[in-house]
């Protein structure tokens, strides 16, 4: 009998590649929910509907159009929901919601993982402020409060280890925050806030002290010690 020359690619595919089993997960913007496809057939695997699940009554204006993240067995998404509901995580087998927190309803940013003293967490910025998860239960290691009246769609950047640069667009700017650890929970404090960048588009390059991005639609360099200004010239609206 001859092999399923599909499933035979499938696994080879899987032998040679990190991704085992070897299958593409595609967001649907402007839809309720995604998919899973098998990479080498199109076969549909199964389908979220990831609306119906946050309990939203509409859709994000653009959609669910952050990126997932695929890590340990689940995907992990921004679903925009009350309460709970606010980040979830699917099994990447079946599509069977495995655990939900709270976070902003305004978001357009992919949850990431960030490495924070010497720990990984899944993190995500929202309208709300940011939020450090456990990636196994979605337990809510920290939820650091800085609201911002629209949403997010950045992403945060760690710098040595220890502090998160939370970039934001018109009205409210870029804080950096450092993190410790006390009686084994996530503190943060502000180590400063600056106007002088106030990005909404493109996120920010961290390089050598300095951070690079657009302030609004002028591209900018702001110092990463204390927030201040460097530099700013240059229109590109926003990159």
């Amino acid at each position: 009998m001859q092999n399923d020359p599909s499933t035979s690619a499938d696994n080879e595919l899987a032998r040679t590649s990190s991704f085992k089993p070897l299958q593409i997960w595609i967001p649907l913007l402007l839809l309720p929910g995604m998919v899973l496809i098998r990479a080498t057939s199109g076969e549909l695997v199964w389908n979220a509907n990831v609306r119906e699940a946050s309990g939203r009554s509409e859709l994000p204006m653009w959609g669910y159009s952050g990126s997932p993240l695929i890590n340990d067995g689940l995907i992990i998404l921004h679903a925009g929901g009350k309460g709970e509901k606010g980040v979830m995580a699917f099994d990447a087998k079946k599509g069977e919601l495995q655990w939900s927190a709270p976070a902003g309803e305004d978001s357009y940013a992919s949850v990431q993982v960030v490495t924070l003293l010497d720990k990984k967490y899944p993190a995500l910025l929202s309208n709300k402020g940011a939020h450090f998860l456990e990636p196994k239960t979605g337990k809510v290691e920290l939820d650091y409060s800085w609201e911002h009246m629209g949403y997010r769609l950045l992403q945060p950047q760690v710098i040595d280890g220890d502090k998160v640069l939370i970039p934001t667009g018109m009205g409210t700017g870029t804080r950096l925050i450092q993190l410790s650890q006390f009686n084994g929970s996530l503190q943060a404090k502000e180590l400063w806030t600056s106007k002088d960048m106030k990005p909404d588009f493109n996120d920010l390059v961290v390089h050598q002290g300095y951070v690079y991005g657009f302030d609004n639609s002028i591209f900018a360099c702001i110092d990463s010690n204390d927030g201040k200004r460097k530099w700013k010239g240059g229109q590109y609206e926003k990159g």
